[in-house]
């Protein structure tokens, strides 16, 4: 087994590498959401069990 890692064939034009760039941004960004979307809602549900009627009560602004 070789740590080196095999060389491209081709090279690989600047828009190409744009193009992944983007397309890698894109897809952390929809984990990020979607990882601090959940833990948000987790958050809020076990706000809510430990403090019971005391999150909910309605004089608080969360």
């Amino acid at each position: 087994m070789s740590g080196a890692l095999p060389q491209p064939a081709m090279r690989i034009s600047p828009d190409e590498v744009g193009a992944l760039f983007i397309t890698v941004w894109k897809q952390t960004c929809d984990q990020m959401a979607s990882a601090w979307y959940w833990q948000r809602l987790l958050l809020v549900h076990a706000t809510s069990v430990i403090y019971g009627h005391e999150a909910n009560d309605g004089d608080r602004d969360y």
